[in-house]
């Protein structure tokens, strides 16, 4: 059951479009393409980091909502994992259409398209850089961070469906092209819900 607490959603939705805006600023210095995906920075360490903290915490309020009882505190990536079923997380697929190459396609929850938990590599590469920074600081670059950000898109679109292209009020004004891609005008992805 999707959320329907405005001042969730709100908070939620201007916190993504703050990300997004920082993830726009990051590609202003680096060229979105294939060779530049295992650039690292202090910059993507940071966004790495703001992401995937809003991804649990998003994924901990729609598991309350749809009813868990476990202590949100107690949550963690195998809790999330039961949002799959529900909301088919693992059948989303993500296009970003500004790629050097032409279109980069993303499906950040694709190792969850089986009934057992396996990891996701963009969720285990925040843990390791956040905890051991020195160690793993190239685990926190553009690829990780675009899946993880695509990951939180694809989660709040579940919620909130085509009110997460803009952060103040409620959107109808998407459209859908004849690949099954829903897409705004000048917003960075666009997402095609499972068949």
């Amino acid at each position: 059951m999707p959320i329907t607490d405005k001042s969730i959603k709100y908070s939620f939705l201007a916190e993504f479009h703050l990300i997004i805006s920082d993830l726009d600023q990051i590609l202003t210095f680096i060229e979105p393409s294939d060779e530049n995906l295992q650039t690292f920075s202090h910059r993507i360490y940071e966004l790495l980091l703001r992401t995937c903290t809003s991804y649990e915490g998003l994924s901990k309020r729609i598991l309350y909502v749809d009813g868990s009882t476990k202590d949100l505190e107690k949550m963690s990536i195998t809790d999330y994992f039961k949002l799959n079923s529900t909301y088919k997380l693992s059948q989303h697929e993500i296009i970003i259409d500004s790629w050097r190459s032409g279109l980069k396609s993303l499906s950040p929850f694709e190792n969850w398209n089986q009934s057992t938990y396996r990891s996701l590599v963009w969720y285990v590469a925040y843990n390791n850089s956040k905890h051991d920074r020195h160690q793993n600081f190239k685990e926190a670059n553009l690829y990780n961070l675009l899946n993880a950000i695509c990951g939180l898109f694809i989660l709040l679109f579940t919620q909130f469906r085509g009110d997460v292209f803009n952060k103040y009020q409620e959107n109808t004004d998407y459209d859908q092209d004849d690949r099954g891609f829903i897409f705004y005008p000048n917003f960075i992805f666009a997402i095609k819900e499972p068949d």
